[in-house]
């Protein structure tokens, strides 16, 4: 199985909130891999945007992407350069 992980900086003006989660679920669920985003000691199912916009993290943040499948790799890059990209933000 598969592995990939990279730690992110949050860089949106906003964080983590509603419309960046529904991005990054919606990105989520275009890969077979299992892939979370864990903030401090929480941890959130990629694919789901409730448990995203749970984890409360704010702009300036670093988080954790990881992922573990097949296809590990290119869902961590997708997904570093959703944040990268500022969800298309500012």
């Amino acid at each position: 199985m598969n592995e990939a992980e990279a730690i992110v900086e949050v860089v949106n003006s906003l964080g983590i909130h509603v419309r960046t989660a529904a991005i990054l679920s919606s990105t989520a669920l275009h890969f077979l891999s299992e892939i979370t985003i864990t903030f401090g000691d929480e941890t959130a199912d990629a694919r789901s945007a409730i448990e995203l916009v749970a984890l409360g993290v704010g702009p300036g943040a670093q988080v954790k992407i990881s992922a573990r499948g097949r296809d590990a790799a290119a869902a961590v890059a997708a997904i570093e350069k959703l944040f990268e990209n500022k969800f298309g933000e500012d």
